[in-house]
């Protein structure tokens, strides 16, 4: 068993445990309870039927993440879970700014979140809290990685999965990767993640189309543009580069410095004056190419001819010294 397991199910005995310490005055029926309560083995407890919850904290039933707080008048009825606050728009209650509602209708710290004990952090979402860092991260750092849209940790390529949820829990892989039957001792419900059948191993954490593949959407894509027939392209504002994986941007079109945008196109650099997708120095644009321009190569020119030149003149130089300083013996030698 996983220690995340373990987790919860350590913390579901502990639940059971604190609900009949904080409520532990007797009781025949539901009558005698209050509202938020139900009478359970004699005891008045948190109608957890009715989405409440013992906060310890605060003595009272609170209202779990996701559950209503208002009436049909919007007025606040209900306190919610810590964490969390009764929101005017959806009139749920809805979990604070770094803090994610769990698999238990609970609101935890995020991924990224700061952190003092792993308690704090999402454990529905394979998170604990990093001992040095001191900020929630992937149960497993090495095999697994956040997943922002699904607010949970997946394992990458090669990483063990779960086929099925256990606790309200279930270990999956990255986006377009399933989980493999593996052969040995836990085959039945353990795997590994493997690519789907059409999408191709781009790195640990990526499985994505090849540029003219079929595709539905634009993240199956490597070019990342899905187009209107179904086929993995890049946008009109760019082109194929050589490696058949990397779309560039064209000459002229706007860009943006960093791995937020697509480079620009072979020979040319993104300017910081214009924004725009622009020929490197040495090169011009031809035909919608950057091309070696033709003052680079007369440049080139020049510079061999001029170099050359100073060889001569340093040779000649060297040669005229010589001259001059041997004429003096040459004169004494006609004298003698």
């Amino acid at each position: 068993m996983n220690s995340a397991k373990t987790i919860i199910i350590f913390g579901a005995i502990n639940f059971l445990t604190f609900v009949s310490c904080l409520y532990p005055e007797n009781c025949q029926s539901d009558d005698t309870c209050a509202t938020d309560e139900v009478c359970y083995e004699g005891q008045c407890i948190c109608d957890i039927k009715k989405d409440f919850h013992p906060d310890e904290s605060r003595d009272k039933c609170v209202k779990l993440a996701g559950s209503r707080c208002r009436n049909d008048e919007g007025i606040q009825v209900h306190d919610c879970i810590q964490n969390g606050y009764c929101s005017t728009i959806s009139e749920n209650c809805t979990c604070n700014e770094n803090y994610d509602r769990t698999k238990f209708d609970e609101c935890k710290r995020t991924y990224g979140a700061s952190c003092n004990k792993s308690e704090e952090c999402n454990d529905s979402a394979f998170l604990i809290c990093d001992k040095v860092k001191k900020i929630c991260r992937c149960l497993d750092p090495i095999s697994m990685i956040y997943d922002s849209m699904r607010k949970t940790c997946v394992s990458k390529l090669s990483g063990e999965c779960e086929f099925k949820e256990y606790m309200f829990m279930k270990r999956d892989c990255i986006r377009n990767a399933h989980c493999a039957k593996i052969e040995g001792e836990h085959s039945d419900y353990m795997g590994v993640c493997e690519c789907k059948t059409g999408f191709t191993n781009i790195s640990s954490v990526l499985c994505q189309k090849l540029y003219q593949e079929d595709c539905d959407e634009d993240s199956d894509c490597v070019t990342g543009f899905c187009s209107n027939v179904g086929k993995c392209e890049c946008r009109s504002d760019s082109i194929i580069d050589d490696d058949y994986q990397t779309c560039r941007l064209n000459v002229g079109e706007i860009c943006r410095r960093g791995h937020l945008s697509l480079p620009c196109a072979q020979n040319a650099t993104c300017s910081g004056v214009t924004r725009r997708c622009e020929c490197s120095i040495g090169f011009s644009l031809v035909d919608g190419v950057c091309e070696p321009s033709v003052e680079r190569a007369s440049t080139t020119t020049v510079f061999i001819a001029t170099d050359a030149s100073h060889s001569i003149f340093k040779t000649n130089a060297l040669l005229l010294i010589f001259s001059l300083s041997i004429s003096p013996l040459f004169t004494w030698l006609d004298k003698v």
